[in-house]
């Protein structure tokens, strides 16, 4: 994946996805439930655009980790703002309780272990924190090859299984937790 598709993201997001009326909404979703004091961590941050670019221009503090070197270094040069890393989603390398809000969006279908970076996820965020991903809708007929050809049908209910277990611990940790399904 690191050498793959950051090809196409390299231009992507800016040139064919811009920053859409989802975008928008999660924004706005963050920026009305999370002060400006608090640090943010966007898990596959890509270049930064939209979001990272949003959050660090409107005054927070954000942190980044993507796998991919070039679109690491395309998102210093984009925005000097964002403290970003090269690293794997799967072993993030800060500590416990770091951020006030972590999220990682149209991206979690890249991961080889999405339990992981959940879990990961969660042990970063501070008590009572936010964590947002959204799972892209394995029914949507536009996708719905795609998802055959990466996983055994079988392995989805134990997904969604594993991550409602591992949410419903963190919930009562005081995580707040948004789930983003289109």
């Amino acid at each position: 994946m690191r050498d793959v598709y950051c090809r196409y993201w390299l231009t992507a997001r800016e040139e064919i996805y811009g920053f859409g009326e989802y975008d928008k909404s999660i924004c706005n979703l963050i920026c009305d439930s999370v002060p400006k004091e608090t640090e943010l961590l966007e898990v596959a941050v890509g270049t930064g655009y939209p979001l990272a670019d949003f959050f660090a221009k409107v005054g927070y503090s954000v942190h980044g980790i993507d796998i991919s070197q070039d679109l690491v270094k395309k998102c210093r040069y984009l925005n000097p703002k964002i403290d970003c890393v090269v690293g794997d989603a799967e072993h993030l390398s800060w500590a416990d309780n770091c951020f006030g809000c972590v999220y990682c969006l149209h991206s979690s279908w890249y991961f080889p272990n999405l339990n992981q970076v959940i879990d990961e996820m969660l042990r970063v965020t501070l008590p009572g924190g936010l964590v947002i991903f959204d799972i892209q809708n394995r029914n949507n007929h536009q996708i719905a090859d795609s998802y055959r050809k990466r996983l055994r049908t079988n392995t989805i209910p134990c997904i969604v299984r594993r991550v409602a277990k591992e949410c419903g611990k963190q919930l009562l940790r005081g995580t707040r937790l948004s789930v983003v399904t289109f």
